[in-house]
């Protein structure tokens, strides 16, 4: 473990803290500290019941089981948010849980309003082409029929979990990985369990699901929620080199709020970070071509992971992908790591997306950038004289080819 880890590890087992927001920056080794978080506690402050960690995924989750096992350590409850206000309801009310709302909104929309059916359900409450008036009738219409039929759906459990007086003082430590994700309902829930010590792990540098209902000002302002705060960095990447985490404390500047840190890799200097430009690109499947073209006169045979904005231009190049290349969006390659990176649709519209807020999209750049490991590439195009507000910036940090 590095000094930073090992301080993060044992600060609230060895101060008087209450509260420690353990900001743990891109490849920082966070999964590490949480698990010597917990082992520190038991050694020092908690028995394994009263211990819960809370993760993002059940992947995430099982993953922290493992490695607590392996080291013959436990805790009273590791697992998702929902999974936990699931546990905690399911003695106290009668509820079945609506995994899937997308019929239900559907049916709505049709009956409220017919114009909106060409929008997928899943966007149906946070799509910014609905008029906020009728996304507010829309709610209230699926709030009332879920009540009806004692429906709960995912942040409905959250929500009614948080008033249970049970759960006051539930668990003595509580865990949050990846609390840059956590929204408004969720930290409430939190409030609600009432800890004596609270570890909060995220990086608001990364925080990418404010469609989910994630909400970035709570890390931003973490102390206005919590009293006896501490917070602390965890900075040293091992995942990429020098150049990639140069680029990445670049990027994020373009945004206009995050907490101030500097990450520093672990690696050598490596590759310096490549623009391409298709000059003569009409459509963003021309783009792709003319990179797979010069790819093959330059005999380069590394395999590359493409990453994308939007799934629709994952499946518009997914047809031209060279043998072990692979392509995912942003949003799904977050919390991976791949040896060579190729940021694809740095276009007007595209990165940054049109609809998206700005300082959101400058996050998902930076997502994009500390997927990488060794190697980390850009393709752009130009629309007669448009183009991303991203480029100039990426034309001024990387070295620059012009496809034909």
């Amino acid at each position: 473990m590095t000094e930073e880890q090992h301080l993060a590890s044992r600060w609230l087992w060895e101060n008087s803290n209450s509260a420690l927001q353990l900001v743990a920056g891109a490849g920082s080794g966070k999964t590490t500290t949480l698990i010597n978080a917990v082992i520190a506690a038991q050694k020092n402050f908690a028995r394994p019941n009263d211990i819960a960690l809370i993760t993002f995924t059940r992947k995430a989750a099982h993953e922290m089981k493992e490695r607590l096992h392996a080291q013959g350590y436990t805790a009273g409850y590791i697992g998702t948010m929902h999974a936990l206000a699931y546990r905690l309801l399911k003695d106290q009310k009668k509820f079945t849980l609506l995994q899937d709302s997308t019929a239900i909104l559907s049916q709505l929309v049709r009956d409220l309003f017919p114009a909106l059916t060409h929008i997928p359900p899943e966007f149906l409450l946070t799509s910014p082409f609905i008029d906020p008036n009728d996304r507010l009738k829309l709610f209230y219409h699926f709030k009332k029929l879920k009540s009806r039929m004692g429906l709960l759906d995912f942040d409905d459990l959250i929500i009614e979990a948080s008033q249970l007086p049970t759960i006051k003082a539930l668990y003595r430590v509580l865990m949050v990985d990846e609390f840059q994700d956590t929204s408004p309902d969720q930290i409430e829930f939190i409030k609600a369990l009432s800890p004596e010590k609270l570890l909060a792990v995220g990086d608001d540098w990364q925080s990418i699901y404010s469609f989910r209902g994630a909400d970035v000002k709570i890390s931003l302002e973490f102390s206005s929620h919590f009293s006896d705060v501490k917070r602390l960095f965890l900075t040293k990447n091992f995942r990429s080199t020098k150049r990639i985490v140069k680029l990445g404390n670049k990027a994020i500047r373009l945004s206009s709020s995050f907490i101030k840190k500097k990450l520093r890799s672990h690696h050598e200097r490596g590759e310096p970070p490549r623009l391409y430009l298709a000059a003569k690109a009409e459509q963003p499947h021309e783009a792709f071509l003319a990179y797979q073209k010069f790819r093959l006169q330059k005999r380069d045979q590394e395999a590359k992971t493409f990453l994308v904005r939007t799934n629709l231009l994952r499946q518009a190049i997914l047809p031209h992908l060279l043998p072990g290349d692979q392509v995912l969006t942003i949003h799904s390659a977050k919390g991976l790591e791949f040896g060579s990176v190729v940021v694809y649709g740095i276009a007007e519209h595209i990165l940054p997306h049109r609809h998206g807020n700005y300082d959101e999209e400058v996050r998902l750049l930076y997502v994009a950038i500390t997927r990488a490991q060794k190697n980390i590439s850009f393709i752009a195009w130009e629309s007669g004289r448009q183009y991303s507000s991203f480029l100039p910036f990426l034309a001024k940090h990387c070295r620059t080819t012009i496809l034909h």
